[in-house]
């Protein structure tokens, strides 16, 4: 079977409000279209609503809000002008947000989209929906969003978010990470009994880690295999399989990145970015994770990519072609090197065979392939 990759990335800046947009949010990204651009793929740029709804509130009185939230439009505006795709994310911390004399304090109670009052959630995901659909147009007349991803991937319990995106048209969720799990004391999620590691599947509404022909909702997985992970040694650069069996030339690119972190944000000043609550089961989980390894181009080298690629593409069986979704973070790319040889050794790997597509052009061919 073929595939298709899709390259979403989560585009946002970091979880308790911190970073600077130029540096961390739109110079990756526009790197990120031009290395795209350059091997003949797409990106899709999953766009934290949240926090333009947050800097739009400001930008009367500050002028800083006023040129990043006019900056964040141009961006998306671009991106759709060029072909690559413009879908929904929300961290909805960011909708009890205040900003004072030490920058953004986010309502860290909020930070699982479910734990969000009813009202309060409906009307975001709708403000989300629209607003994109409102800038976009303006380049791209007919734009719609049909993609969603929860942030930090908090879909969990489903049964009401689902049916609410549902009913404002968006028809296709990238949130399930099989394998993964995550708690904390203001929420967190359940993957490892999710339906798929990699093809997308008609989600359960009740449940979406559960596949249910007819939900009208489509599940497209962010791509893991199964593995025994180290997280902390991961990010340094010592990724959790043995470090003999990668190649030499990642090995540096590894420690590269690990000297370029440490300069864009010393240890002792690093903004968190997924996990607000410190407990002892995110303390183990950060240590030891028996699940699975989320094919994250920012951090999981590309020689490891393209062995999954590869497995997914011998595993499954059939006619036409299998999208497949990949993610990184515009804020986590520090070493561009990793991201163009990754689309390098894709092409290399699979030749003309292989095709990319955006994260909407990708769940529509999938339901007319299955109808």
């Amino acid at each position: 079977m073929n595939l298709a990759v899709v390259l979403s990335n989560d585009w946002e800046l970091f979880g308790d409000g911190s970073g600077d947009f130029e540096t961390i949010q739109s110079g990756p990204g526009k790197t990120l279209m031009r290395i795209a651009e350059k091997h003949g793929a797409k990106m899709t740029f999953m766009a934290e609503t949240g926090q333009q709804k947050a800097h739009l509130a400001l930008a009367a009185t500050h002028a800083w809000a006023a040129d990043a939230s006019a900056a964040w439009e141009a961006f998306l505006q671009d991106a759709a002008t060029r072909g690559h795709g413009v879908e929904a994310h929300l961290h909805p911390q960011w909708l009890a947000s205040n900003h004072g004399p030490e920058g953004w304090k986010l309502g860290l109670d909020w930070w699982a989209l479910p734990n969000v009052p009813e009202a309060t959630r409906k009307e975001a995901l709708k403000w989300s929906k629209e607003y994109l659909e409102t800038i976009v147009r303006k380049k791209i007349p007919g734009y719609h969003c049909h993609a969603f991803r929860a942030g930090s991937f908090c879909m969990m319990p489903s049964h009401q978010t689902s049916r609410e995106l549902l009913a404002l048209g968006i028809d296709c969720d990238s949130s399930v990470c099989k394998g993964q799990s995550m708690r904390t004391k203001i929420g967190g999620y359940d993957y490892r009994s999710a339906h798929s590691y990699a093809a997308p599947y008609d989600a359960n509404c009740d449940d979406i880690r559960k596949c249910r022909p007819g939900s009208g909702l489509l599940e497209m997985p962010i791509l893991s295999r199964p593995a025994t992970d180290l997280p902390l040694l991961r990010k340094l650069g010592l990724f959790a399989r043995r470090l003999e069996r990668i190649p030499t030339d990642e090995k540096k690119r590894q420690l590269e990145r690990r000297r370029r972190l440490e300069t864009l944000y010393p240890s002792q000043r690093r903004p968190i970015s997924n996990n607000p609550d410190i407990d002892w089961h995110w303390l183990a989980d950060k240590l030891i994770r028996r699940g699975s390894l989320v094919m994250d181009y920012d951090f999981v080298p590309p020689s490891v990519i393209i062995e999954t690629l590869r497995a997914v593409a011998e595993n499954h069986q059939g006619d036409g072609v299998l999208p497949v979704t990949l993610i990184g973070h515009a804020k986590n790319m520090v070493l561009e090197d990793d991201f163009d040889a990754l689309l390098s050794g894709i092409n290399a790997t699979f030749g003309g065979t292989i095709r990319y597509l955006t994260l909407k052009e990708a769940s529509q061919q999938w339901r007319q392939r299955r109808s």
